[in-house]
């Protein structure tokens, strides 16, 4: 999936693991946020939102 979109956006093949990397981390630092500081909300209201984000970024 990710090999495909690199062709759509011009990304070398080794920034494939970079993308994978950078998505996670957004990730686990809005999940971190949310969880344990319940800010900017909790992660229940937070969860629709991030999923949608995820999949636009893929």
């Amino acid at each position: 999936m990710f090999e495909e979109g690199l062709k759509d956006h011009d990304l070398k093949e080794g920034d494939i693991e970079k993308v994978i990397f950078i998505i996670l981390e957004l990730v686990g630092s809005v999940c971190y946020s949310c969880i344990v500081l319940r800010e900017p909300t909790n992660i229940d209201e937070m969860k629709p939102i991030l999923f949608e984000i995820i999949k636009k970024i893929i």
